[in-house]
């Protein structure tokens, strides 16, 4: 604190009020990113299994229809 009173002497508050916004902004700032992350990899994850199991149902249906030809 000494330091900082005497490299800025009467703008030590400004200083000090600045450096805490700046550090708030940069906290919140990352906390949004995270949340932002965290919605798009669960949406992602959701629409993969999604087309996972479109697949599966394709292939199930191709099996059927497959011992189905086989069969005559």
């Amino acid at each position: 604190m000494a330091f900082i009173k005497r490299l800025y002497g009467e703008y030590t508050f400004a200083v000090i009020v600045l450096l805490l916004g700046i550090g708030l902004s940069m906290g919140s700032a990352w906390n949004w990113q995270r949340t932002v992350q965290e919605k798009t990899l669960g949406e992602f994850r959701a629409a993969a299994q999604d087309r996972i199991e479109l697949i599966n149902d394709k292939i199930d249906h191709n099996n059927v229809v497959m011992r189905a030809l086989a069969a005559f």
